[in-house]
């Protein structure tokens, strides 16, 4: 049984009119458009383009041996599906916004989600339960808590080593999925608590689930390559590692950048667990876009690219987001709110440099750091 530790609630009595005129102006362009919140025709067309370029890229790189520069696009082409995939299918699916049918959701997240390699039940609970709906509040937010290498909050212990995470942190970014896969899967699946959740009992039939989708991604991505290509094991081992260190360094790079950088902030409840303002204003505070009217960026990055709209609107499919970010735009500004928007280079930019100043010293971050009014300064 789940149980919460903080249940977070958010002060909506902060800009009221701002959350009933969006909530309203996104109903009424539903309306316009005579159109449902789910996936539309070209949406599932996506999804079956992926799933298909997905697969045919595997099989060209699994069944057929290719000269170095053939070889060199194939994985470099399965690197961006892989993040497609992830990004406008699994996601998509995970938050049940493609179809009305719960179970063609869950089959189809279940399905893409551990085909890449993560266990998608684990991660459905981390990210629904334990991000997104605290995003960026300590003790909450599993995502900017999980690692002493890095200090990428004000409220966290600082350590002496921090100084240079700006620069190793391209590193453990690097090595991030692997380590997802075969390691943090398995210790993820023994804890009992995950952020704001806790009393955790997975059962013995998850655990089956577990180890059955790691064997068949060592099969397809591994062992399946190296009875049919002309390679040594050792060979395609090193392949498949080089291929998930850059896949890895880009994932979590347009991930972390979309709530850790300059333009974003921290926010902490008060003794009652109260966000000193509502669920929408939390969005605007701790989510940046890259781009998010671009087509060939939506196409590729699904809600990555414009993840104030997928903050705030969860449950729509990422396919209306270039529509629904227009509006969240003009309204925020009508009332006096901040959105953030950025070039994909000067958000990257822009997370090194917080990287870099998070490391510099215990007290960096004040400026990061939104306290309820009767809490002390950050020390």
């Amino acid at each position: 049984m789940k149980k919460f530790v903080r249940n977070i609630h958010y002060n909506q009595k902060s800009q009221s009119e701002f959350t009933k005129t969006l909530d309203q102006r996104i109903r009424d362009h539903f309306k316009n458009i005579n159109s449902n919140i789910k996936a539309n025709s070209f949406m599932w067309l996506k999804v079956t383009f992926f799933i298909l370029a997905y697969f045919t890229n595997w099989f060209f790189l699994a069944f057929t041996a290719h000269g170095p520069e053939v070889t060199l696009i194939l994985l470099l082409s399965f690197i961006v599906l892989t993040i497609s995939m992830a990004f406008t299918v699994a996601h998509d699916a995970a938050h049940r916004t493609l179809s009305k049918n719960k179970f063609i959701n869950d089959l189809i997240f279940g399905f893409t989600f551990n085909l890449l390699g993560p266990n998608a039940y684990l991660w459905k609970i981390r990210h629904t339960n334990a991000h997104h709906l605290f995003v960026n509040i300590p003790g909450s937010d599993v995502d900017i808590e999980s690692t002493n290498l890095l200090r990428i909050s004000p409220h966290t212990q600082w350590f002496p080593y921090q100084r240079y995470q700006h620069l190793y942190a391209p590193i453990l970014y690097s090595i991030f999925t692997l380590h997802w896969i075969f390691v943090k899967d398995f210790k993820l699946f023994f804890m009992r608590t995950f952020g704001n959740i806790t009393d955790l009992n997975h059962g013995t039939l998850r655990f089956l689930e577990l180890i059955f989708f790691k064997f068949l991604y060592v099969s397809y991505m591994i062992l399946i390559p190296t009875w049919f290509l002309p390679y040594s094991f050792s060979t395609i081992l090193l392949t498949f590692i080089a291929f998930h260190l850059v896949l890895s360094f880009f994932l979590l790079l347009f991930f972390a950048s979309s709530h850790v950088s300059t333009a974003s902030h921290f926010v902490d409840a008060d003794k009652n667990h109260l966000v000193p303002h509502s669920f929408y204003e939390h969005q605007l505070l701790t989510s940046v876009d890259f781009h998010p009217e671009n087509p060939l960026f939506s196409f590729f990055c699904g809600g990555f690219n414009s993840h104030v709209a997928h903050h705030m609107f969860p449950q729509i499919c990422s396919i209306h987001y270039p529509s629904l970010t227009k509006i969240i735009k003009k309204t925020a500004k009508e009332f006096g709110l901040k959105y953030e928007e950025k070039n994909l280079l000067l958000i990257w930019k822009e997370h090194f440099k917080i990287l870099k100043m998070m490391g510099g010293d215990p007290k960096t971050g004040n400026q990061f750091f939104i306290k309820p009014p009767e809490e002390s300064p950050l020390l």
